[in-house]
């Protein structure tokens, strides 16, 4: 990426490059100078070293188990809230937290999903050469729409209790599922068989990747 905007650090005069304009801008403000004029204090390192050693290992998970004493009820919906201890409940009860749902809707979280697919929408017409994305979908070939009704119908099912849903995963990772139909996507639209019978969860399987990747290759 070309470093487009420029200017001279304000001790030595040497020319300093920047990516963006709000990079500059922040520069500017702060009266950064360059990497050579800049003098860290003496024992600098050992105090990062010190300060570093405090830390947890980045590894580290937390336990799902962990028990949570203390509770509280969410002032929007009255669902129990649980916390590990009495301070961050106590935080929590300060700042009138609420939980997870209420949240989604008192700061309107789902506008960022709309917005975000709305964007991928757009990206996709694109690449493809038309305008809109209603453009896009309408010229779509009949089997393409056909399978991704059948897949949106599919999310739409009780599909975490398939055996083996817990072991879902990608191509290629050993272990692995996938969801697969029973009766082919490709097979119901040969036979005119409806995307909603397709997508019944009476017609859904775990299957191991690789079984799976034979099979849509058949």
């Amino acid at each position: 990426m070309k470093n487009k905007y420029t200017r001279n650090c304000p001790k030595c005069n040497k020319i300093l490059k920047y990516v963006d304009k709000r990079n500059l801008n922040r520069a500017i403000e702060n009266n950064s100078v360059c990497s050579k004029c800049k003098k860290m204090p003496e024992g600098w390192k050992e105090n990062i070293s010190k300060t570093l050693a405090g830390k947890k290992n980045p590894d580290y998970k937390r336990n799902p188990n962990i028990k949570k004493p203390f509770s509280r009820k969410c002032p929007d919906c009255n669902t129990k809230l649980r916390y590990v201890s009495e301070g961050s409940k106590m935080c929590a009860e300060k700042k009138k937290t609420v939980c997870d749902k209420c949240s989604a809707v008192k700061y309107e979280k789902y506008k960022y999903f709309l917005q975000k697919q709305e964007s991928r929408n757009k990206m996709a017409a694109t690449k493809a050469g038309f305008n809109s994305y209603e453009e896009y979908i309408n010229n779509l070939p009949e089997i393409k729409k056909y399978r991704r009704e059948v897949w949106k119908l599919t999310y739409k099912q009780p599909i975490s209790n398939l055996p083996n849903f817990n072991k879902r995963g990608l191509c290629g990772v050993i272990g692995a599922y996938q969801i697969d139909h029973i009766i082919s996507i490709s097979e119901g639209y040969k036979t005119n068989i409806p995307p909603n019978k397709i997508a019944e969860i009476s017609n859904l399987q775990m299957l191991p990747w690789k079984q799976n990747l034979n099979k849509s290759n058949r």
